[in-house]
């Protein structure tokens, strides 16, 4: 696997991240502060709320304002997000429409668009474009095997 150029040496923050977080109260997906490099592109892009990271954490982007709900659709997001990635939940087969693939064009392969859209549904969020059934559906079984009552 390529190595994220985004990741530097370690954490920014002097104060420790969190050991975890458990939005889905599902196997616990760790959330760390991000890395200096991962610092640079959140203040060049303060639209991105959070990021599912190649070491299987979340960071969340603290240039970004949000309410405590809004954060916890963000850790719900990318929570699932590295959850698909790592195979420790089914990752999504279903098919992805035209809007869907222009919306999300330079968001990586295919399989990397389906698990945005899924995450997106799942956490609430309206610019995953219209969901067709099969997705919807994806998105009930996966918010059940995260452990969220659908």
């Amino acid at each position: 696997m390529a190595r994220n150029p985004l990741l530097g040496p370690g954490p920014v923050a002097t104060q420790p991240a969190p050991a975890a977080i458990n939005p889905l109260a599902a196997p616990s997906v760790p959330e760390r502060h991000p890395y200096p490099g991962e610092m640079d592109y959140f203040r060049k892009n303060p639209h991105v709320a959070g990021m599912a990271t190649e070491d299987e954490s979340v960071i969340i982007n603290p240039f970004k304002q949000m309410n405590p709900q809004e954060r916890a659709a963000v850790v719900m997001n990318e929570t699932a997000r590295v959850m698909m990635r790592a195979g420790k939940v089914p990752r999504p087969e279903f098919a992805v429409t035209d809007e869907q693939r222009r919306q999300f064009s330079g968001y990586g392969s295919e399989q990397d668009i389906r698990e945005t859209i899924a995450a997106r549904i799942l956490s609430g969020d309206p610019s995953a474009g219209s969901a067709t059934p099969e997705q919807s559906e994806f998105a009930k079984s996966l918010r059940g095997l995260l452990g969220r009552a659908p």
